[in-house]
Parts: C-alpha cells; structure tokens; sequence
C-alpha cells in the first residue's frame, strides 16, 4: 500500500509524544502491529484499523476482539480517527505533499 511519508513522520513523533516506548515506535514505524510490544488492547485496535483501512469490511473475529477489549463509544472513536486520518493520508498522496 502507498503511504504518504509525512502522515508516518507525523505518526511517529506523535508516538514519541505520547509516551510511547522506543520499542513501540520502531514497531509502528516498521508497521509491525504484531510486536510483542503491544498489549491484545492495541493489537486488537491495529488490525481492526488496517482491515478499515483497506476498505473490504471488518472481520467478524476483529470486531468480536474489538468488544472484548473496547466500549461501543471507544469502537465508534476508533472508526472516526481511522476515518481522519485515512483522508488526511489520501489528500497528502493526492497532491504528493511530502517531505
């Protein structure tokens, strides 16, 4: 998939901001969503994001993950941000913003 090089450098310095481990952020930066890492919570919440991302439907393992380890309004705030930032992501390719 085609990523826009300034919404991952944005990515990443606002992991580091956020208090994120070093481990954590070399993971997102290799986009390793698996990484030890991360706790069931966040990988949950990744692959719900990717499969969103890619646009062909939200798995119903994803979704059932999703309820064991988020509330209905943290689900919908997820969807909203993976929305944000995938058009935000789309615009920077669009008129290839970068660097």
């Amino acid at each position: 998939m085609r990523r826009s090089s300034v919404e991952t450098k944005k990515r990443i310095v606002s992991a580091r901001d956020a208090g994120l481990s070093s481990d954590m952020v070399t993971a997102i930066a290799a986009e390793d969503w698996t990484d030890d890492a991360f706790d069931e919570r966040a990988k949950v919440a990744f692959r719900f994001a990717m499969m969103y991302e890619a646009g062909h439907g939200i798995s119903s393992s994803v979704f059932d993950g999703l309820q064991q380890h988020l509330t209905d309004p943290e689900i919908l705030e997820l969807a909203a941000v993976c929305s944000h930032w995938g058009a935000r992501a789309r615009a920077a390719i669009a008129f290839e913003l970068d660097d």
